[in-house]
C-alpha cells in the first residue's frame, strides 16, 4: 500500500496503478555492490522485449496525507493498496512506478521509484 498525488489537481479524478518496467542491469546481473539495481538503460530492456506491466490498485483513503498536504484537493483520495498475483507478472526483476489516469480525460502520468520487486 502506499500514495501517490497528482500537484494542483482534484485528486478524486485519478485512478491508479502499479507499473512495472523490467529491470535491465538485474537481468545482466549487475547489481552495484550495496545490492541496488543500477542505472536503468532503455535499450537494454528493449532488447529484452522491455514490456511494462501495470496492476490496477483499489483505493485507500489516506488521512495522514490530509493533514500533511492541506492545500491539494481531495488528497486523502490518494491512497492505494495491491496485491500482486503469480499471474500478473512473469519471473523476474521489474523497476516499480505508479501511474495516474484521469478518468474524466484519460491523461495518463506515471513516475519511477527506486523500488524494485522480483518474482
Amino acid at each position: 500500500q502506499g500514495y501517490s498525488f497528482v500537484a494542483g489537481s482534484d485528486n478524486a479524478c485519478y485512478e491508479k496503478y502499479l507499473i512495472f518496467r523490467p529491470d535491465a542491469t538485474a537481468a545482466a546481473g549487475e547489481k552495484s555492490g550495496d545490492g541496488t539495481a543500477g542505472e536503468y538503460s532503455k535499450e537494454s530492456s528493449a532488447e529484452r522485449g522491455g514490456r511494462v506491466f501495470s496492476v490496477k490498485a483499489e483505493p485507500f483513503v489516506r488521512k495522514d496525507v490530509e493533514g500533511n498536504l492541506p492545500d491539494q484537493a481531495n488528497v486523502g483520495m490518494t491512497g492505494f493498496c495491491v496485491l500482486i498475483g503469480g499471474e500478473d507478472l512473469p519471473p523476474g526483476a521489474y523497476q516499480v512506478g505508479v501511474m495516474a489516469r484521469d478518468k474524466c480525460s484519460g491523461q495518463k502520468l506515471y513516475t519511477w521509484t527506486n523500488r524494485y520487486l522480483t518474482c
